[in-house]
């Protein structure tokens, strides 16, 4: 559970994406063996990002930004904000940047009318 509201900038987005206080997370969207390989869900690298991707993948890419306007993002979006926005942000390394986002597009929950390989 979030302590205290989260604000996280996204050029994807093109705004700054809100996260509220006492929202609930689960930070890992894919499954246990992958995290074991690249580092661990809790791993600062990946928190902070993993309470934006959650947010979006519950919203399926809808929410409000910080300046009242609505983001409309694909789940494609979504991967890359946390493993190309937020993970290098926290240096995490290329290779856990790009296994991640791998993972994520193979694994992470599909919403639907988002193809499997978008």
């Amino acid at each position: 559970q979030l302590q205290m509201p989260l604000r996280f900038r996204s050029d994807i987005a093109k705004g700054i994406i809100v996260v509220p206080q006492n929202y609930l997370s689960d930070l890992a969207s894919i499954p246990r063996f992958a995290w074991t390989i690249f580092m661990a869900d809790d791993d600062p690298r990946i928190e902070l990002g993993a309470w934006v991707h959650d947010l979006l993948y519950q919203n399926h890419g809808v929410v409000t930004l910080e300046d009242g306007s609505k983001s409309n993002l694909s789940r494609k979006d979504a991967d890359a904000i946390l493993a190309h926005e937020a993970m290098p942000e926290l240096s995490a390394t290329g290779f856990q940047c790009v296994a991640v986002y791998r993972s994520l597009r193979m694994f992470g929950d599909r919403w639907p009318g988002d193809p499997f390989w978008k």
